[in-house]
């Protein structure tokens, strides 16, 4: 594996943030741990980890990605000795999922297939992700593991 510095990844710590309205409560999966992320020269690598299921034989991992938008922010300047609001186009603050858009969802079957490769994907560099991931049995879909927001870093600007 090559580490290049400009891999910049955030690991959210909080539950329930983005939820799946599709995945049933019957479904008695493990979640899945995001543990990592490196990158390679064909691009960001995102690897987990599951813990062995009593309950049900895991089948494969359902990985969805997200583009992160950014936000319109009200900030106050001093114009000419006169305080004037001036709209600014910034990142989100971690826990604001309102942004989220353009969803892709990805099917990896094998229960030992734990990694995924943003090569297989049409990315961009300068665009910040989140991405979460599931384990999936013939009974359904499990629940969604912690988020993870990154961005191969290049120079992004809110426009």
């Amino acid at each position: 594996m090559l580490y290049i510095p400009c891999l910049l990844a955030v690991v959210v710590a909080t539950l329930g943030l983005v939820t799946n309205s599709t995945v049933s409560t019957e479904v008695n999966l493990p979640i899945p741990r995001i543990y990592g992320i490196s990158h390679e020269t064909s691009g960001p690598v995102i690897h987990w980890s599951l813990e062995d299921s009593e309950d049900e034989a895991v089948l494969g991992y359902k990985v969805k990605l997200w583009e992160v938008g950014c936000v319109t922010k009200l900030k106050h300047k001093t114009v000419n000795g006169e305080t004037v609001a001036v709209r600014e186009r910034v990142m989100p603050r971690l826990r604001d999922y309102s942004t989220l858009r353009n969803l892709k969802e990805f099917t990896q079957e094998g229960v030992n297939n734990s990694s995924f490769f943003m090569k297989n994907i049409e990315h961009s560099t300068d665009v910040p992700y989140l991405i979460r991931v599931s384990a999936y049995s013939a009974s359904g879909e499990g629940p969604l593991s912690l988020p993870l927001r990154f961005q191969v870093m290049g120079g992004y600007k809110c426009t």
